[in-house]
């Protein structure tokens, strides 16, 4: 196939499919592939039932070639949740679902002839005296108007079957129908509760695949003779709307469509009625529909968690908020300025920028943006503080731009230089950080002829660099920088319209070809990411020749400058190319968006590397536990998980390179560990818990010493509000509580500040008697004066000066200069005096328990 052949059924489907958007809307490390989307990982094979009595979708599925129990999940119209029954069925090569509205049950009758029933929270198998003989490919629906499961035919050995089944909760009956559809498999059935029948189309029988429509009134089979009918087809879905009268048939497989059909048809009891909404789902080949008829929406799973509702009129993909548009032939790369992966693709306005924090995508709405271009090429200018795109095509246009546009982390700017590359798409560009410039190399130009130019870019102009040794004519190929090895990598693409497998890099000056003994199969459309943690290369899927779903590739190579290695891992994206991917270096980590296989992906995976923790910074706390510390390291994202002494501790945030974290209880010397799906690392007797009793340690002050030589300290404990603000800059305050005896009247607090206060403190005097005495002191280590606040204090005086608010509810706010943001000493010192005399006291602070930090 020539590269012009390949591109032009590109942009034919890229083209209808803008249209649709457009009017609808260490080398040896642990690492994974993980999914953060917010999209499920739901298994590809499955049937989907609506449960009225607990308004869910059911979804009970399995994993390609997989053995074991079946998956069960439930879709809420929101969110897919999967459960963990006790019991589940055995996975099996096929089966068949039905929610009895009556018993509040769902059926499932599998291949091997046994049947299960689901109550929402576990299945039981249940042990009919009479049930159906093994098949394969039968269909199923509850008769809600007669109070009986339905099974109708499916494949045994010796052919397909035609005979009707009845469950009724405890037994199965044979039927004996005057009529019968012909003998088939794959073939989709559902109830009609507008007719009070249940509607069976298509499948497969001995003459191959059919389109004939029956219904099964209760006691026999009536044939249908519509006006119109879909194609013909089996594995189709087919769901009925009772709030719009209407039973919906989507997808299937037929001879001429072996990788599924996307059409929808509504039957309304006489006739089918073709509708052509301006998108579809995809993914039809294995359709199954739920009509949820408490939202009134017919549900289909397309496969890769992907969710879309038919609501009458439109298809809508259902997807977490903020998610960019399913989409391929976009760009990304890491602003590491903001710590943002950038997305620049489309949505129905066109050009769409959005940026990835790790957590959920965001879009951005800059004053100007780029005309909307598809295989242009988009880098990060670290120097310059910018995002470079450059090139690209019109959807459904054959002339490629010669545009260079920068990103600058608000708005979109075109710059014109007084030199510009041909105009092409197709090409790959990245930024190499050690000389300062953008390098671009290859593309398609209008005419789908490939370059093999080397450009770079300033950040004022391009240049064309003339090397001795260049690789040859390439589109679609991958390009990374290797930044510990000071090369550009370039890996596969198309020549001359055929995929390729060689591996080239670029020194800033020449072109070299490597040659290792072995190297991943010839591909195209396969992007490549360079992760700096590892010093790695990474590769994931592309498409090998063809076009078919067996030509797009899921797997993963990694490139250490002397050869490549395949990783396999479970789970991964699913099989895909013209997908984008980013390393993002403050959280190290490899980023994948989008792609197309058939079909376009909206979907987030990250190559996550174990994280590895450095430090922890205060090493001490209470044995009590709940003290706030925080863990250094690398790797850290939200799914990281933090272990004291191997008690789980709670994480109240995570950053790059940081984690606040509240520790366990717990007793001595203990290892912290962090650690995610991809493996942990561990900081060996790294915390230390301290049994601190402020009262038995600091509540006391003993009588008969001079004045102002006995204080109390009180160190704030890692649990208090201050120290988050210390470390977080917040604006909580630390409370400190001090109790006088009930015998006494008066008293007074000798306060003094410290070198590095917070932002705020505040001291609530709790009086059994008479009011307070506040004396402040001047402040020790130079640091500015604190405002006293009093804020409803019983009889209070500072500097001799005394008020007297009118509320009861005592406290003294102290405000100091702005903290550090870490981990600070901080230290009030004060006497309690009871008319002159020095009396013992209480004093505790908000969560109870006080840690001394620093001297």
């Amino acid at each position: 196939m020539t590269a012009s052949t390949r591109l032009l059924l590109r942009l034919a489907r890229t083209t209808a499919t803008f249209a649709i958007l457009a009017a609808a809307l260490p080398a040896t490390a642990q690492v994974r592939w993980v999914n953060r989307s917010g999209i499920a990982d739901l298994p590809a094979i499955e049937k989907l039932a609506f449960d009225s009595v607990r308004a869910r979708t059911v979804l009970v599925g399995k994993r390609d070639n997989a053995t074991g129990p079946l998956e069960t999940w439930e879709w809420d119209g929101a969110s897919w949740i999967e459960r963990f029954p006790t019991s589940r069925p055995t996975a099996t090569q096929s089966f068949v679902t039905a929610f009895d509205s009556v018993r509040g049950r769902l059926v499932l009758f599998a291949d091997d002839g046994e049947t299960w029933e689901w109550d929402g929270n576990d299945w039981s198998r249940r042990s009919p005296t009479t049930r159906p003989t093994r098949r394969f490919a039968p269909a199923m629906a509850f008769d809600a108007a007669r109070g009986r499961t339905v099974l109708f035919g499916g494949y045994r050995g010796s052919g397909p079957l035609a005979d009707t089944w009845l469950w009724d909760g405890t037994d199965w009956t044979l039927a004996t129908p005057a009529t019968s559809p012909s003998a088939r498999s794959a073939h989709a059935m559902a109830f009609d509760s507008t007719n009070g029948r249940i509607l069976l189309f298509g499948g497969i029988d001995p003459s191959g695949y059919v389109s004939d429509t029956w219904e099964w009134d209760g006691a026999t089979w009536i044939a249908r003779s519509p006006a119109h009918s879909p194609y013909r087809r089996a594995n189709a879905g087919l769901a009925h709307d009772p709030a719009r009268a209407r039973t919906v048939l989507y997808g299937g497989v037929a001879c001429c469509h072996p990788d599924g059909m996307t059409d929808t048809w509504e039957w309304d009891g006489v006739d089918w009625a073709f509708v052509n909404p301006t998108q579809s789902p995809g993914g039809g080949s294995l359709a199954s529909l739920s009509a949820d008829v408490a939202r009134g929406r017919i549900v289909f799973h397309a496969g890769f968690g992907l969710t879309w509702e038919w609501d009458g009129t439109t298809w809508r993909l259902v997807l977490p908020p903020g998610t960019p548009p399913a989409q391929a032939y976009h760009a990304l790369t890491f602003d590491s300025d903001h710590a943002r992966t950038l997305l620049v693709g489309f949505d129905r306005s066109g050009t769409s920028t959005s940026e990835w924090d790790g957590s959920a995508w965001t879009r951005r709405h800059p004053t100007t943006s780029p005309p909307l271009k598809l295989w242009a090429s988009l880098t990060y200018d670290a120097r310059r503080h910018r995002a470079v795109r450059f090139g690209g095509r019109t959807p459904g246009s054959d002339i490629p731009t010669a545009e260079t546009w920068e990103w600058d982390g608000v708005d979109w700017t075109q710059r014109f230089p007084a030199t510009t590359p041909p105009a092409r798409s197709s090409h790959a560009t990245v930024f190499d950080p050690d000389r300062g410039v953008t390098v671009m190399f290859g593309g398609l130009d209008a005419t789908y002829r490939e370059f093999a130019d080397t450009w770079e870019w300033n950040g004022n102009d391009w240049r064309l660099r003339t090397p001795t040794t260049s690789p040859p004519p390439h589109e679609s190929h991958g390009m990374a920088y290797d930044s510990l090895r000071h090369e550009v990598v370039l890996f596969g693409g198309r020549t001359n319209g055929f995929e390729q497998s060689d591996t080239w890099e670029w020194n800033g000056s020449d072109w070299a070809q490597r040659n290792p003994t072995v190297s991943p199969p010839a591909r195209g459309a396969s992007p490549l990411a360079f992760d700096a943690a590892r010093g790695l290369t990474v590769l994931f899927g592309g498409s090998k020749p063809g076009i078919e779903q067996t030509d797009y590739l899921d797997d993963t190579w990694e490139w250490d400058g002397v050869t490549w290695t395949e990783r396999t891992f479970v789970p991964r994206p699913g099989a895909r190319d013209s997908h984008a991917m980013a390393y993002d270096s403050a959280r190290s980590r490899v980023v994948l968006f989008g792609g197309y296989r058939g079909f376009f992906f909206p979907d987030t995976w990250e190559l996550e590397l174990a994280p590895t923790a450095t430090a922890i910074e205060p090493s001490t706390g209470s044995e009590a536990g709940g003290d706030l510390v925080v863990v250094s390291g690398a790797a850290f994202g939200s799914d990281t998980t933090v272990e004291f002494g191997g008690v789980a501790a709670t994480v109240v945030s995570a950053a790059p390179g940081r984690l606040l974290v509240r520790t366990p209880s717990g007793s001595g010397g203990v290892a912290v560990r962090v650690g995610n799906g991809a493996g942990s690392s561990e900081l060996p007797a790294a915390f230390t818990y301290v049994s601190v009793d402020l009262a038995a340690r600091y509540g006391n002050v003993n009588a008969g010493v001079g004045a102002r030589e006995n204080v109390l300290l009180v160190n704030a404990a890692i649990g208090d509000p201050f120290l988050r603000e210390a470390l977080l800059g917040s604006h909580d305050p630390i409370q400190v509580a001090m109790v006088a005896p009930s015998s006494r009247t008066s008293a007074r607090f000798a306060l003094y500040a410290w070198p590095g206060a917070p932002t705020a403190a505040t001291l609530r005097a709790l009086p059994h008697g008479a009011g307070f005495t506040v004396f402040p002191t001047p402040i020790s280590g130079g640091a500015p004066r604190p405002t006293f606040v009093f804020n409803n204090l019983g009889h209070v005086s500072t500097l001799g000066a005394p008020t007297q608010p009118s509320s009861p509810a005592p406290s003294i706010v102290i405000r100091g200069p702005l903290g550090a943001r870490r981990a600070l000493t901080a230290t009030l010192q004060g006497l309690i005096e009871d008319d002159g005399s020095r009396i013992p006291a209480h004093v505790s602070v908000t969560n109870a328990v006080i840690l001394r930090i620093g001297p």
